[in-house]
């Protein structure tokens, strides 16, 4: 068979036994079969399974034993670098929804098999526009049954799984250049959260949740992209470039099952490798969400009390070998506590309190300077006001701003020379048109970065180091005696016997110094 009998190909299938054995065929790779038989058989196979998945592939199952079956063939195994080309180029010529959705189906399939395959963009590249068009050109909100009476969803509905899941492998696997971050534009993005909404009531919620994971793995791409331009350029306000907070910003009141489904991501997500990174995905857009001025107030409180449940049950379960992901934790849980409703609720205060003192107690576990940091940092929140606290847990330092470079490279490499932001509120409160670029505030130093990023490095500072004896002494010395008074005192007791003052309250003895930020 050569490339030019593809379209005069009669396949005889009555039965399922003869749909794999055809599908079995094609799968070879005769030792004297020229390059265009190689690429027929690759077609063959996506034109039979694009015929015929709706009558024997109907279940997932069944398409996933198919596409493997490809994956694992001879073709595959001694020609894959010809036959991803072929594939390639097939899905940007057909025209065929059936065998697009197939065709996206084992591309996706295969580079979840190969883990390089999505960090090289000139494998996938050519795909963008094209996989973004699919998604777009869908008739909206229309989740009918099949005009072929199979009793499925139209195909170009069902097309959109693949597309939206090989997106988000594109953008969580390799840090997209600027030039294919630029084909995410506005409009495709407002599509996307409306489609969260109009699928928020299906009956297989997958496609929902996957969108969600999509938009948040493009707002870290935006994250990673300011970044990068703050180090040549660190005089320069990038919030406003993330294309996801600002188009979500517009439809907040419109949205709210993308927030919804946010916290249900966080809190199903497990411990395996997956979860953890669809965790930080979800902890990032938070940690955004809650240090942005007008988002502060997306989410209802009911859905912030569930926050606070899953922070303090991954605070306390997680193990030593995810300090990193905890450290995450411990970044958006301070804007949770100080920029929501949850500072004036006091939904389980004690507890958080409790749970974070744990974290930073030597009894239990050797206490790295971030972890340290990042726990005093929390405790400094104005909501444990009215909870006892103990004595050496809560540093007299000044709590540090979260910075978004620590949160958008955990779990990566620490980019060299790398400069601190402040929080998306913080440098929208302090700057006006008149602020000149040279005062533009920079609260978190290098060395704040330096410590997140790398815990092997020991630095002696009030910001690292528990509070000292000397510390809590300071603390308390309001209520302490003079030494003249002292002596005074020594001096009367030979004459009369007083009755000793009475000890200052708890509450004040307890209480430590805060120091306002300058």
């Amino acid at each position: 068979m050569t490339v030019d009998d593809e379209d005069f190909i009669v396949w005889e299938i009555y039965d399922f036994n003869d749909f794999w054995a055809e599908l079995h065929e094609y799968g070879h790779a005769p030792d004297d079969a020229t390059v265009l038989e190689l690429d027929g058989r690759l077609k063959m196979f996506i034109k039979l399974c694009g015929r015929y998945h709706t009558t024997y592939l109907i279940d997932a199952t069944q398409l996933d034993a198919a596409l493997s079956m490809m994956i694992e063939s001879d073709l595959f195994r001694f020609h894959y670098m010809r036959m991803q080309t072929v594939l390639i180029d097939l899905i940007i010529q057909t025209t065929d929804p059936h065998q697009l959705f197939v065709a996206y189906s084992l591309l996706l399939k295969y580079g979840q098999r190969r883990i390089d395959y999505f960090k090289c963009p000139a494998n996938w590249r050519k795909l963008l526009p094209l996989s973004q068009d699919i998604i777009r050109h869908v008739e909206d909100g229309y989740f009918g049954q099949d005009d072929d009476g199979t009793g499925l969803v139209p195909i170009e509905v069902r097309l959109r799984y693949p597309v939206v899941c090989f997106l988000f492998e594109i953008s969580r696997a390799h840090k997209l250049h600027h030039q294919d971050l630029q084909t995410f534009d506005s409009s495709f993005l407002d599509h996307l959260f409306d489609l969260v909404e109009w699928t928020r009531d299906e009956d297989d919620d997958t496609f929902n949740y996957t969108l969600v994971k999509l938009l948040t793995s493009l707002n870290e791409q935006y994250m990673i992209s300011n970044i990068e331009t703050s180090v040549t350029n660190p005089q320069i306000l990038q919030i406003s470039k993330n294309l996801v907070l600002n188009v979500l910003t517009r439809r907040l009141g419109s949205s709210k099952t993308f927030g919804e489904n946010l916290i249900f991501i966080l809190n199903r997500a497990r411990n395996s490798k997956e979860d953890v990174c669809v965790k930080l995905l979800v902890l990032k857009i938070l940690f955004l969400l809650f240090t942005t001025v007008g988002t502060q107030d997306y989410f209802y409180t009911n859905d912030l009390k569930v926050v606070v449940d899953v922070f303090i049950r991954e605070l306390s379960d997680l193990p030593d070998e995810q300090e990193g992901l905890r450290h995450t934790y411990l970044r958006v849980l301070y804007p949770l506590l100080n920029e929501t409703v949850v500072k004036y609720c006091q939904y389980k205060t004690a507890e958080i309190h409790s749970t974070l003192t744990s974290l930073i107690s030597t009894r239990v576990r050797d206490i790295s300077p971030t972890t340290s940091r990042l726990v005093r940092r929390c405790l400094s929140s104005d909501c444990f006001d009215d909870v006892d606290r103990v004595n050496g847990f809560v540093s007299a330092s000044e709590p540090t701003t979260p910075n978004m470079v620590a949160l958008a490279n955990d779990f990566t490499q620490p980019l060299p020379n790398l400069r601190a932001t402040q929080s998306a509120s913080d440098l929208l409160r302090t700057w006006s048109p008149n602020t000149s670029s040279s005062n533009l505030p920079m609260i978190s130093s290098d060395m704040d970065v330096l410590r997140e990023c790398n815990t092997s490095i020991d630095i002696d500072s009030p910001l690292s180091a528990p509070a000292s004896t000397t510390e809590i002494h300071r603390t308390v010395a309001d209520f302490a005696p003079s030494p003249a008074s002292s002596q005074s005192s020594l001096a009367a007791q030979s004459v009369t016997r007083r009755k000793a003052p009475p000890p200052p309250p708890p509450s004040r003895l307890n209480k430590p110094k805060r120091l306002s930020l300058s």
